[in-house]
């Protein structure tokens, strides 16, 4: 869009849990995190001579959550150890600033989601042969407190992995 325009961005978090064994390989966590990202670049202007400047570009989100865990080890018949670990998790989100906003021409655009939301998840990893194998996959669903089906996001991850 424009060429020479410098534009920065960061992120910082903080996050603390503390396990507790429940027995049977179970374990509960729950958990804090704060996170804090900025965004900025300076004012330009756009092909069509319009003037595109930042009004606001930060974000602190809070969330507090609970995962539940179970991990299972046990030796195969070739001796070699395997390992399953299924995990659930339940968080409360919230995002204290106002969102983002540019101005284009004099006109402002805003966009800001919702500030508490929910998220729900589960997800799983199973390893072979000591830990050299390995296959994985979760699936995430987050959704605002308010007005849930204009601000929803589902996503998910699967993958395999192999140490050497």
């Amino acid at each position: 869009m424009a060429s020479g325009n410098n534009g920065r961005g960061y992120t910082s978090a903080i996050e603390a849990g503390k396990g507790y064994a429940l027995g049977n390989g179970l374990s509960l966590t729950p958990q804090m995190q704060v996170t804090y990202s900025r965004v900025d670049f300076d004012t330009f202007r756009d092909p069509f001579d319009s003037e595109v400047s930042l009004q606001e570009g930060d974000s602190l989100r809070g969330r507090i959550g609970v995962s539940l865990d179970k991990e299972t080890t046990w030796s195969a018949k070739d001796g070699t150890t395997r390992r399953s670990h299924i995990y659930s998790h339940l968080d409360l989100h919230n995002e204290f600033l106002n969102g983002s906003k540019v101005q284009v021409s004099g006109v402002e655009f805003a966009t800001r989601d919702e500030r508490q939301s929910v998220g729900l998840g589960a997800g799983g990893t199973y390893e072979w042969q000591n830990g050299r194998y390995a296959v994985y996959g979760n699936v995430n669903l987050l959704g605002a407190t308010r007005n849930v089906s204009d601000n929803y996001a589902v996503g998910g991850t699967i993958g395999a992995r192999v140490s050497w």
